[in-house]
């Protein structure tokens, strides 16, 4: 599984790069009297860069569909066009067409499938594992409390995940409904301690936002992702072993009344599901 890690941690990394060369090729040709191949390359890389792009810039998306269709469908029709107009001389550019069509395919089913055991302990019904961890602020904070629950878990990847923090947004806006019924949030990422202050200061909001750095906790919960930062983002000193992201909540007792362990890193649950637990 680390070996599998570590090759999708490459892709992420490579594919933007492949995506990008077809895609200024293509606007080369589509100057230079080869129109429809340049459009059948414009129309194959460009959606999925597209997405890459506005997720990383923007971090306003938490969620997608499972089979992400504007950017396959796109990329699909991108693809038959560069069939249509395939000639033998045009070998050599219908290898960025099919390299793009299959980066975009292997993004959907491939790489954003994390294919992870699903944890047997987080189970709607069984008592949360105990757990003892420092908050934000250097409290802790220890899940036997009584006064912790009802709890809402949000398991994350970190400040690098730009479906993580739009997710950590939605519930920030949300923290008042959730505050009123008396639910505690808690924020856990395995990152370092001062990306979780540098965390907790861009929402001004009193979540708990709780450090697992030593990865203790993912272990013990078995939802440790490992070798799974995109391996990019190393050098800006993230942990390479990253959480699954799963959202966990329990009632007044600590019991387990909801438990997302999503396969696939770009489907997560509503807000409003997690609002209607309490309800």
């Amino acid at each position: 599984m680390k070996i599998l890690n570590t090759t999708k941690s490459l892709f992420i990394t490579l594919a933007p790069f492949a995506l990008f060369t077809t895609v200024f090729n293509g606007v080369t040709l589509m100057l230079n009297d080869l129109y429809w191949m340049g459009l059948s390359m414009l129309l194959t890389a460009a959606p999925l860069l597209l997405f890459l792009g506005f997720i990383l810039l923007f971090k306003s998306l938490a969620r997608t569909g499972k089979h992400l269709w504007p950017v396959q469908l796109t990329s699909l029709t991108g693809f038959l066009l560069g069939l249509l107009t395939f000639n033998v001389e045009l070998m050599p550019l219908m290898v960025f067409v099919v390299s793009s069509y299959l980066i975009t395919l292997l993004y959907v089913y491939w790489y954003s499938n994390n294919q992870r055991t699903i944890s047997h302990i987080l189970y709607e019904g069984a008592h949360l594992p105990s757990f003892t961890l420092k908050n934000h602020l250097g409290n802790l904070i220890d899940s036997t409390d009584p006064d912790q629950h009802p709890m809402i878990l949000m398991f994350t990847r970190g400040n690098w995940c730009p479906l993580c923090m739009a997710q950590i947004q939605e519930v920030a806006e949300d923290f008042k409904a959730l505050n009123e019924i008396g639910v505690k949030v808690m924020i856990i990422s395995s990152q370092k301690e001062q990306q979780t202050q540098k965390l907790a200061e861009k929402f001004n909001v009193p979540l708990h936002f709780l450090i697992d750095e030593r990865q203790q906790l993912g272990r013990k919960l078995g939802i440790l992702h490992e070798n799974g930062l995109p391996f990019g983002f190393l050098i800006l000193g993230h942990q390479n072993n990253q959480y699954y992201p799963t959202v966990i909540a329990t009632d007044d007792n600590g019991i387990i009344i909801y438990s997302d362990q999503t396969t696939n890193y770009r489907v997560r649950p509503e807000p409003d599901e997690l609002i209607k637990l309490y309800q």
